[in-house]
This record gives structure tokens, C-alpha cells and sequence, in this order.
């Protein structure tokens, strides 16, 4: 089942449904390190997310699908104190070289801790990137804006997630390519059961593609078709390998490989996330 488009996610706001049926509608069965952040990525991109927080929880379990300004404005209410910091009991002043302090230091001693930033869980990973760069840190707590602590972001889990959001926007703008051209007619020459290019699976999209006549409807020119339709190829086995639970870390070849066909296709969907104008 491929991913929804935006759309169908779109059309899921105000809705209360189950985890597992939010799964389902993604053509997943279960949360994992797929499934999680592709629908997360998904409805992000929209301007959507769930309360509570599809990712917790039994699958049995309702979610509501809302806009992500309504559940950032929900946590604004909430208070919280500070608890104020305990004093140390003032001590004796003495003029004792080579003495430790008497009082037991505290986090606020230290000379970071008066100068940490934070991400909140709907801020964008560029931004998140951005503010560890600028401060040479290696992660950022997330919290929200009640002040609780949901968890860490770090370079590592950054890195890991990268492919993700590389195939998702690959798709997107593949999709969108190839929507524009292709009707129901040419989609049911390579899937008698299909009715649209948003229903093909990648192995659909390189038979539809691999087609001389089909190819030329699409008007890239400039692109051998054989080269795209093998670079094309080698994505598919990619996402492939991503998918899989188990699935080992990326070698820098696929990442690049990734990272040239997504800059490949945004010269041919130069407006892909760009409002239309009234």
C-alpha cells in the first residue's frame, strides 16, 4: 500500500481513530522505526499530529488527528513551578588555601548550565540541526511548551532517520511528476487494478516508466531514459533495504545515491511544498 497522499492525510483532521487504524491507512501493522516516522514526516507536512501522541500507547488505543498549532496552544495553559533552589548554609569566611568547599556542588555550578537551549517536538529537524551547530552541541533536549521533557535529539538519531525523510520527499515528487502526465489508461497498462499514479508501488512506476512512448509524454529531454529508470532501480532496492526492521546503517554510496536523485527530480518539481498563490 503506498504512502497517502497529502490529500487523504489532510482530510484526516478532526478525525478520532485507533493507532492501529492509523497504521492501517499507511498500510502498516505495527509501530516501528518505518512506520513511526513516516507517518509522523506525513502528517507534519500538512500541518497535522495526533493527541495523544500516536507513537505511545496500545494499538487499540483512540488518537485524535488535529492541527499542530492547536495542540502546541493546548500546553501553553499549563504552570509549572520552579520549586526554587535550596540555599547552602552560609559558611564561616576563612582564608584556607588548598581547602575543597563545604557544600556540595550543584548542577547550577557549572559554567553550561546557565546557557542550554532546547528544541520543542514541532519544530522542524533543520531547525534542531541549525541550533546544535551553533552551539557545538552534539544533542538538544526536547520539550515542550509546558516544560516537559519528551527526550534527546542527537547527530546519531539524526542520521539515522536521514534516508527516511529523503525517500519520502523522492516519492512525493515522483508522484507529482509523474501525476501530471500519466492518466488512468497509461497507470492500467503496467496495473489492471490500479487507477492512478499515486496508487503504483515503486516497481510500478519503473515499468511505466521504462516505455519509449510513455517516456517521451513525460518531456524530460535532457534525461537518457535508460540512465533514470536505472538510477530509479537502484532507489527502489534502497527503500527496500530502509523498510526492513533489522535493517543495517546506510553505506555512503546509497546515501549519496539518495541524496543526487532527490536533487535530480527538484528541478523538474520546483514547487513541490509551495502554497498556490489566489
Amino acid at each position: 500500500m503506498p504512502t497517502p497522499d497529502d490529500a487523504t492525510v489532510t482530510s484526516l483532521e478532526g478525525t478520532t481513530v485507533s493507532i492501529r487504524d492509523l497504521l492501517s491507512r499507511w498500510g502498516f501493522r505495527i509501530r516501528d522505526h518505518a512506520s513511526v516516522p513516516q507517518i509522523r514526516i506525513d502528517l507534519t507536512n500538512v500541518g497535522l499530529t495526533t493527541v495523544p501522541d500516536f507513537a505511545t500507547g496500545p494499538l487499540d488505543d483512540e488518537v485524535e488527528v488535529v492541527p499542530i498549532a492547536l495542540r502546541r496552544a493546548a500546553g501553553d495553559g499549563t504552570e509549572h513551578g520552579d520549586g526554587g533552589a535550596e540555599k547552602d548554609p552560609a559558611d564561616t569566611p576563612e582564608e584556607a588555601v588548598g581547602k575543597f568547599p563545604q557544600a556540595a556542588m550543584r548542577v547550577q555550578d557549572l559554567q553550561c548550565a546557565d546557557r542550554v537551549t532546547s528544541i520543542t517536538p514541532d519544530e522542524t529537524l533543520s531547525v534542531a540541526m541549525g541550533r546544535m551547530a551553533e552551539f557545538g552541541y552534539s544533542q538538544l533536549p526536547v520539550i515542550d511548551a509546558s516544560g516537559a521533557l519528551h527526550g534527546v535529539i542527537t547527530w546519531a538519531s539524526i542520521a539515522h532517520i536521514h534516508p527516511f525523510f529523503v525517500l519520502g520527499e523522492i516519492e512525493r515528487r515522483l508522484r507529482r511528476c509523474l501525476g501530471r502526465v500519466y492518466d488512468d489508461s497509461d497507470v492500467q497498462k503496467v496495473h489492471k487494478k490500479r487507477t492512478s499514479v499515486d496508487e503504483l508501488m515503486f516497481g510500478e512506476y519503473i515499468r511505466l516508466l521504462d516505455d519509449e512512448e510513455r517516456w517521451a509524454k513525460l518531456g524530460w529531454p535532457l534525461v537518457d531514459r535508460d540512465h533514470f529508470v536505472g538510477l530509479l532501480g537502484r532507489v527502489k532496492d534502497v527503500r527496500n533495504t530502509v523498510m526492513h526492521f533489522n535493517a543495517p546503517a546506510l553505506r555512503p554510496e546509497q546515501l549519496d545515491l539518495l541524496d543526487s536523485f532527490v536533487s535530480m527530480l527538484r528541478l523538474y518539481d520546483p514547487d513541490y511544498g509551495v502554497a498556490p498563490t489566489a
